[in-house]
């Protein structure tokens, strides 16, 4: 809580009007855990993390996590 106090206020926002809403709710738990408490990105810099945080992205911890993946090239497949 102390290190993203609104989270829990965002996420049942975000999921308010979700067809599955517990399953929104678990999704976005588990993204919140990876990008906030284990700091899944370290290397995303500032300007990315804001970026992923604006619009068009919506106020959900799964498309942050999906725009990071994106900004680190983490969801292309690797070259061979």
């Amino acid at each position: 809580r102390a290190q993203d106090p609104q989270a829990g206020e965002r996420i049942a926002k975000y999921c308010a009007g979700a067809t599955d809403e517990s399953a929104c709710r678990s999704n976005e738990k588990a993204a919140w855990t990876r990008l906030v408490l284990q700091n899944e990105f370290p290397t995303l810099d500032e300007a990315s993390r804001r970026k992923c945080n604006e619009p068009p992205f919506p106020l959900s911890y799964v498309a942050n996590e999906v725009c990071a993946r994106y900004e680190l090239h983490l969801d292309r497949p690797l070259m061979q």
